[in-house]
């Protein structure tokens, strides 16, 4: 559900996804490309213990310095990551 509006998002904001123990790289560019979801995606084994990733989907909120602003779990609305992104581009 989170990813057609993260497909959202990437129209205007880069994006990568982190596909985690999801399949072989064939299958998620599949996938991606059998919902014309509009961002790449890394596929990894398991999330870095530094992100702190409890729950999937996470996302990350990244300001243009590179840090990390907001940390999303579950389901996200893009009215709701688009607002995360406005703050982070304009309060840091």
């Amino acid at each position: 559900m989170t990813s057609p509006a993260v497909s959202d998002i990437a129209a205007q904001s880069p994006v990568i996804a982190v596909a985690v123990a999801s399949g072989s790289n064939t299958l998620i560019n599949q996938f991606l490309a059998t919902n014309n979801y509009q961002f790449s995606s890394l596929n990894v084994d398991s999330i870095p213990g530094q992100w702190r990733a409890e729950y999937l989907p996470a996302i990350y909120i990244v300001d243009k310095k590179g840090q990390i602003r907001f940390v999303t779990t579950g389901i996200s609305s893009k009215w709701g990551l688009t607002l995360k992104l406005w703050i982070a581009d304009t309060w840091w």
